[in-house]
């Protein structure tokens, strides 16, 4: 599994988890050059990055079974293909379902489901997601891979205000 450990260091604003090992090491070079670009991290989006990954942290085994990582990839080529399409589609199953989702996407055209069917950048977001969870589903094997992903995800995602209770599915069942 990952060589990442989560410790908890000082920083600006207070006590906040940090990531060490190789691949911090390698994310926190990636983040210094890039810090001229966007604002720097605070430990909030540390601690939302922390939760992001919390289970994977402690796997030792690979994440799915290997017949269920088949099943998937198996949907995964119906559903690749046209991922843009796919992702609108489920952006719009979202805010159906969860009107209440649209505040956190204010810079996307969530008017109606046609709109967000023409909108340029409805489209662009759908496809950065599906590519995403395209970049997982290839990785499955890979425990260390997915985490990182999933740090990463975490990450970019808290700095746009949203907390992983924004990601939690609600069953209808459960």
């Amino acid at each position: 599994m990952s060589d990442r450990q989560i410790t908890r260091s000082k920083c600006a604003t207070g006590a906040g988890p940090v990531s060490t090992g190789p691949a911090a090491s390698r994310r926190q070079s990636d983040q210094r050059r890039a810090s001229a670009h966007r604002r720097p991290p605070h430990c909030s989006d540390h601690r939302a990055a922390e939760v992001a990954i919390g289970a994977w942290a402690s796997r030792r085994r690979p994440v799915m079974e290997q017949s269920e990582i088949a099943q998937l990839r198996a949907v995964w080529e119906l559903v690749e293909p046209d991922k843009v399409n796919h992702g609108v589609e489920i952006l719009i199953r979202l805010f159906d379902r969860f009107p209440e989702t649209k505040a956190k996407f204010k810079r996307l055209n969530t008017s109606s489901a046609e709109a967000m069917r023409q909108s340029a950048r409805v489209r662009a977001h759908a496809g950065r997601v599906l590519v995403s969870l395209g970049s997982v589903i290839a990785s499955l094997e890979d425990a260390e891979m997915v985490d990182e992903t999933i740090f990463l995800l975490g990450d970019s995602h808290n700095r746009r205000g949203v907390t992983p209770d924004d990601f939690q599915v609600r069953c209808p069942n459960g």
